[in-house]
């Protein structure tokens, strides 16, 4: 909770400093890793309603668009929000729609469509919080693998998707399993 707060209090600061014009960000890119950590701070304090709040910032900026590892990795984030938040409608639609996307502009890696077909087809249907452990599990598993090929690596910058997978499977707290690995 410490933790939480302290992040907080830098992320007001650096929205006060914004807004009043004392400071700008060095670029639009500056800006998208501060709102990123934003919502991997509001994941883990379990403030879904903050991380959207972050997660439409992010999504109005116009240059991540264009930036396709980057827009790919909010698009993903955006997935752990829906899923944390119960919103299951939001996460049936935004994976549908992220997997046309990547597929139909050819950017759609192995590591991606293994965690969207996981998303699209075991979760909806899995109601055993133990089997749904087990398969998250079996999942991080797959994507370290994955991971091992260069190419295939999924650059989640701030979020770490492997950690917050076995977070799952172990049934722990994101934030305590993060503090352990790092």
């Amino acid at each position: 909770k410490n933790e939480t707060q302290k992040g907080e209090s830098v992320l007001m600061e650096f929205n006060h400093k914004t807004s009043s014009g004392f400071f700008t960000p060095l670029n639009r890119l500056d800006e998208v890793m501060v709102w990123t950590a934003a919502i991997c701070l509001y994941i883990v304090a379990k403030d879904y309603s903050k991380a959207y709040k972050y997660l439409n910032k992010l999504l109005a900026i116009e240059l991540i668009q264009n930036i396709q590892h980057i827009y790919t990795k909010i698009l993903i984030i955006q997935l752990i929000v829906h899923y944390e938040s119960g919103k299951q409608e939001l996460l049936e639609y935004s994976v549908r729609s992220l997997y046309r996307s990547l597929y139909k502009k050819n950017k759609l890696y192995k590591s991606e469509a293994t965690l969207l077909k996981f998303i699209r087809n075991k979760l909806p249907i899995i109601t055993n919080k133990k089997k749904m452990r087990e398969l998250f599990g079996q999942l991080a598993y797959q994507l370290k693998n994955i991971h091992k090929n260069p190419y295939e690596k999924v650059a989640m910058g701030e979020f770490d998707l492997i950690v917050w997978l076995e977070s799952k499977a172990q049934n722990k707290e994101f934030g305590e399993l993060l503090k352990s690995t790092y």
